[in-house]
């Protein structure tokens, strides 16, 4: 999942990613699918951080 609008280097992080992430995890387990969900760019250490609390799998 992209977490910053692409085309650009050193963008901040989008912070509805953690509300789009949600929704995804929410419809793999309804399907019941073993499927790892994967952010890209923009994230720091901070935000690694709130993540790894937010959305394990």
């Amino acid at each position: 999942m992209m977490s910053v609008n692409p085309a650009f280097g050193g963008q901040s992080f989008i912070e509805n990613t953690y509300a789009k992430v949600k929704k995804l995890k929410a419809l793999f387990q309804r399907k019941n699918a073993n499927i790892l969900i994967e952010m890209d760019l923009g994230v720091t250490n901070k935000k690694a951080k709130i993540q790894v609390k937010l959305l394990p799998i």
